[in-house]
C-alpha cells in the first residue's frame, strides 16, 4: 500500500465520518452573515461534540467577559461568533478523531499540543498584522487542519506508523526521519488526508501558519533554546516588534493554548505547550476539566440587572439579523432565568429550544 492509498483509507474506512462533519462545519460557517443555526445544528447531533464544544465556549467566554455558564449551543454562537465556533468546533472535533489512540498515544497527544499551540499563536499573528477576525479564525482552523495528518497517521498507519517510530527512538531527526521512511511529510500527508475529503483549499500555506507551526516544533524543550529563540526573532521580524514584547505575547498565547486544551479535555496535550507561568486561581476554576459543561446553579437566582443587559445586548444582536429565530427564543428564555430569576424551567426550555 503507498503512503497516498493510506491516506484515502483513512480518510474512507477510519474517520468518514471526521470528514463529512468537517465538510458540513466548513460549510455552515463559511459566511459570517448566514444564520448561525446550521453550524448549532451540526454540533448537536453530536452529544460528545456538543459537551466539548460548550466546555471550551465557556473558558473562552469566561476568560473574556466574566459572568454565568453558556449551557445551549445556539447562546455560544450568539456569544462567540460563528467563526470562532468553528475553531472551537474542530478542536473538538480533532480530539474526538483521536480520542481512541492507543499503541502511540503520546505521539497523538503531542501532534494535538502542538496544534493547538500553533493555532492559537497563528491566529494572533493574524490579528497583530491587521487581518479581520474572520480571517484570523482561519489562520486557526488552517494551522489545526495542517496537523490532521499526523495525528491521523499515528492511530491508524499500522506499520508505516512502526517503522517511523523505531526511526524517530534512534534518534534521527524528525523530518529526516519522515523522508527515509515515508518518502514524504506528515504535514503533507495531512494535505493528502484532506484532498481526499475535497477539503484541500483548507491549507493555504500562510506565512503565519508556517512560523506558528516553526515555533510550536521550537519550543518542546521551552523557551530558552536557540531554536526557540530564532522563531520567536522571525515572528517579532514580521509583527514589526521588538523580541521582548514578542516573546511576552507568545508566552501568553501559549498559556491560552493550554487553557483551550484543559477546556476541551485534552490533558495529556498540555504537556507539549510549552508553559513557564503557572496559571492563576483564576483560570484554573473555570477551565478544569473536571468541570461540568452546563450547571445549572440555583433553582431560582437573584435578578442580576448586569446581566440583564448582556441578555439584551445579545438578542437585539440576533433580531437584528432576522435569520435566527430560535436562537433568539433561547436566548430570551436563558434570559429570563439567569438575569430575571424565574428559575429552572427556563433553562430547561432554553435547552428544549436549543435542541429543537
Amino acid at each position: 500500500m503507498s503512503f497516498r492509498e493510506l491516506a484515502e483509507k483513512i480518510a474512507s474506512e477510519s474517520l468518514p465520518a471526521f470528514g463529512l462533519t468537517l465538510q458540513e462545519v466548513l460549510s455552515a460557517t463559511g459566511d459570517d452573515a448566514v444564520s448561525g443555526q446550521p453550524v448549532a445544528e451540526v454540533i448537536l447531533r453530536d452529544p460528545a461534540l456538543t459537551s466539548r464544544v460548550l466546555r471550551a465556549a465557556n473558558a473562552a467566554y469566561l476568560g473574556h467577559l466574566g459572568g454565568t455558564k453558556v449551557v445551549t449551543v445556539s447562546r455560544a454562537v450568539v456569544v462567540l461568533g460563528i467563526n470562532t465556533i468553528r475553531s472551537l468546533c474542530i478542536s473538538a472535533m480533532a480530539l474526538e478523531s483521536v480520542a481512541t489512540a492507543v499503541a502511540f498515544r503520546h505521539r497523538v497527544h503531542a501532534a494535538l499540543g502542538r496544534a493547538l499551540h500553533a493555532a492559537v499563536q497563528a491566529r494572533d499573528m493574524g490579528l497583530l498584522s491587521g487581518a479581520r477576525r474572520e480571517n484570523a479564525e482561519q489562520l486557526f482552523v488552517e494551522a489545526l487542519l495542517s496537523s490532521i495528518g499526523e495525528m491521523a497517521f499515528w492511530c491508524y498507519g499500522a506499520a508505516y506508523a512502526e517503522r517511523l517510530d523505531r526511526a524517530l527512538k534512534s534518534g534521527i531527526p524528525p523530518a529526516t526521519a519522515e523522508r527515509e521512511v515515508l518518502g514524504t511529510s506528515l504535514q503533507q500527508f495531512s494535505k493528502t488526508l484532506l484532498q481526499a475529503w475535497n477539503l484541500g483549499s483548507v491549507i493555504q500555506a500562510s506565512r503565519e501558519v508556517a512560523l506558528a507551526q516553526r515555533l510550536s516544533m521550537a519550543t518542546q524543550q521551552g523557551w530558552l533554546t536557540p531554536e526557540a529563540y530564532l522563531a520567536t526573532q522571525a515572528i517579532a521580524d514580521l509583527l514589526k516588534q521588538s523580541h521582548v514584547d514578542t516573546l511576552q505575547r507568545l508566552k501568553r498565547n501559549a498559556q491560552q493554548a493550554a487553557a483551550l486544551a484543559t477546556a476541551l479535555g485534552a490533558n495529556d496535550a498540555v504537556q507539549w505547550i510549552p508553559n513557564d507561568v503557572t496559571h492563576s486561581a483564576e483560570l484554573q476554576g473555570p477551565l478544569s476539566s473536571s468541570e461540568p459543561a452546563a450547571g445549572l446553579g440555583p433553582a431560582y437566582p437573584e435578578p442580576n440587572l448586569q446581566l440583564q443587559l448582556r441578555m439584551l445586548t445579545e438578542m437585539a444582536k440576533v433580531a437584528n439579523t432576522r435569520k435566527d429565530l430560535p436562537m433568539l427564543f433561547g436566548a430570551c428564555l436563558e434570559g429570563m432565568h439567569r438575569g430575571v430569576g424565574l428559575g429552572v424551567w427556563a433553562a430547561d426550555a432554553a435547552r428544549w429550544v436549543d435542541q429543537h
